[in-house]
C-alpha cells in the first residue's frame, strides 16, 4: 500500500488512538495505583508544596500525602490531576511520529520531565487560585487549564517534529 493511499495515511492517527487508549488503560487500571501514588504523593505533591513556599514563603504549604495543605485552605491532588493525561499523549504522539527511534526514545525522555514541569506551573496556578480568587477555580481547573496543557503538548510536539523531522 503506497504513503499516499487514504488507508496507509489513517494508519498513524489510528495507531496514537489505540496507543493512547492503552497508556490509559494501563494507569487507570488496577495496577496503576502503585504508580499513582507514587506520582501523586512522592513526587507532585512535595515539589509543588516547594515550589509554592519559594514562591510565597508566608504560605507554609505542606505536602501531606495528596493533599497541598495551608493555613486558609489547600488543594488535593487527585489522579489526573498530577498531569498524566497529558504526558501519556505525549508518549503516545512521540512513539508513532514519523521519526527515527532515537529521536522518539530523546523526545519521550526530554518530553515527560517538560510536562511535569509545566503541570506543577498549572498545581501552582490551582492553589493560587482557589486561595486567592475562589470564583474562577472552576473555570480554570475544568477548562483553561486543561485547555492551555493540552495546547502546548501539542505545539511542544509540532516544533519536536520540525526539529527533528528532518534528522530521520
Amino acid at each position: 500500500m503506497s504513503p499516499s493511499h487514504p488507508a496507509a495515511r489513517l494508519m498513524r492517527p489510528l495507531l496514537f488512538l489505540l496507543l493512547f487508549w492503552v497508556l490509559q488503560r494501563l494507569y487507570l487500571g488496577p495496577a496503576g495505583r502503585l504508580p499513582e501514588q507514587w506520582l501523586i504523593e512522592g513526587l507532585t505533591v512535595p515539589l509543588a508544596a516547594l515550589l509554592i513556599n519559594l514562591l510565597n514563603p508566608d504560605l507554609q504549604v505542606l505536602a501531606q500525602g495528596a493533599a497541598l495543605v495551608a493555613e486558609g485552605g489547600g488543594l488535593r491532588v487527585y489522579r489526573g490531576c498530577e498531569g498524566t493525561d497529558v504526558m501519556l499523549l505525549w508518549v503516545a504522539a512521540v512513539l508513532v511520529a514519523p521519526l527515527s527511534w532515537r529521536w522518539r526514545v530523546l523526545g519521550v525522555v526530554l518530553g515527560l520531565p517538560t510536562l511535569f514541569l509545566l503541570n506543577q506551573g498549572r498545581l501552582m496556578l490551582l492553589f493560587l487560585t482557589f486561595r486567592e480568587h475562589r470564583p474562577w477555580f472552576d473555570a480554570a481547573h475544568d477548562l483553561l487549564l486543561p485547555l492551555l496543557m493540552v495546547g502546548l503538548t501539542g505545539l511542544m510536539f509540532v516544533a519536536w517534529l520540525r526539529c527533528f523531522s528532518e534528522r530521520r
